[in-house]
């Protein structure tokens, strides 16, 4: 009977319109357009670059700032020397002084000795008066000028504390003796015992001639050294301060390429979203058509033919529970089993359809739960 039902009146299904595949594929379409990580890489090296640049910067601000630094220091332990050398071999006091300028001896407040840049002495009166009526300042004894103001001027008295701890600098650290000598090859003073270290160095008295041409001439030398040292100075401000804008450009661009990240990730959920809800409305359209399609009456039928078919299974157990125990082992021969009916499986088809939709159905809800929470 269920055989002859299931085979008459078969119908053909269309298949569903739209497949989970089709659902990720179209995912997969919408962010391929997004390359992250290309974008993420140059930002990087961007960064790196400019922190590379820093650091050289940093590292050449420093040698310029020692090499400076040990240069001024030669040079005013020279001009402490030097100057000593020149002095007066009488007791270092300013009374026995005096001003070449006015013939005035140093005992006033107002005729303090200055040191003038050519290391002669001026009181201090006629330093300001000479300065009040030309803004220069002339050396009495070897015509020098100076532009220097007054109050920018080193006192004698200053200069004569300096020049006794710099008797003490001048001793040489290795064999405690006095550095009466200078290596113009190291471009440092040296003592004899350090003689035989520069044997094959230009070498002289501190107090030669040879050595203050030398002097004279790293003083130009250096003069110029100061003045390309400022404009690297000016160039390394000015490399700082693009430095700085170039920061800020790259920390505004990082910013709006996180924005944009985010708003395309959005973007990308959203349209996930609507094509997960089309498919699940599609899916429930393509199942309640199976279900309208197919018969009540067969229906009622199928399920008819199962509970027979329940109840002959249930008839044949209890018939081997009999035989197991022995209590109809006669009447075994004469037990006769109906033939069982046997259930078309060739119409099963709508069946296995409607249950791969329920699965599909379960599937993407599933799915639209996990979206929901990382669009959280």
């Amino acid at each position: 009977m269920g055989s002859d039902f299931c085979k008459s009146d078969a119908v053909e299904y269309p298949p569903l319109k739209l497949s989970r595949n089709e659902s990720v594929n179209k995912f997969l379409n919408t962010t391929s357009n997004l390359n992250t990580s290309k974008l993420s890489d140059q930002f990087s090296n961007q960064v790196k670059l400019l922190k590379d640049l820093g650091e050289a910067m940093k590292k050449g601000i420093q040698m310029s700032q020692e090499s400076s630094k040990n240069f001024i220091n030669s040079l005013e332990s020279l001009d402490f020397y030097l100057c000593n050398k020149s002095l007066d071999p009488s007791p270092l006091t300013t009374e026995i002084f005096e001003c070449p300028g006015c013939k005035i001896c140093f005992d006033s407040i107002d005729r303090i000795p200055l040191r003038l840049p050519c290391r002669h002495s001026l009181c201090k009166l006629c330093a300001f008066h000479e300065y009040s009526q030309t803004n220069t300042i002339y050396c009495p004894q070897d015509e020098s000028k100076s532009n220097f103001p007054p109050d920018e001027l080193i006192t004698k008295k200053h200069l004569l504390s300096q020049i006794e701890a710099s008797e003490q600098q001048l001793l040489c650290l290795s064999h405690k003796l006095k550095c009466e000598n200078f290596c113009i090859t190291c471009k440092t003073i040296i003592c004899p015992g350090c003689l035989n270290d520069h044997q094959n160095h230009t070498t002289d008295l501190l107090n030669s001639s040879k050595v203050n041409e030398e002097i004279a001439k790293w003083y130009k030398d250096f003069g110029t050294y100061i003045v390309k040292l400022e404009e690297t100075k000016k160039k390394i401000e000015d490399s700082s301060s693009m430095f700085t804008e170039c920061e800020e450009l790259l920390l505004e661009h990082e910013l709006n390429h996180i924005k944009s990240l985010k708003e395309s990730r959005e973007k990308v959920i959203l349209n996930l979203m609507q094509a997960s809800n089309e498919h699940i409305y599609l899916m429930e359209s393509s199942l309640r058509e199976i279900i309208e399609h197919m018969p009540r009456k067969k229906i009622r039928q199928f399920k008819d033919s199962i509970t027979e078919e329940i109840n002959r299974a249930d008839e044949v157990k209890k018939n081997w529970d009999l035989m197991r125990h022995g209590e109809k082992l006669g009447l075994v021969k004469k037990i006769e089993i109906k033939s069982r009916r046997k259930i078309d499986l060739v119409n099963m088809e709508p069946w296995i359809r409607v249950s791969e939709a329920l699965t599909t159905v379960k599937n993407f809800e599933s799915m639209s739960i996990i979206l929901a929470t990382i669009q959280k």
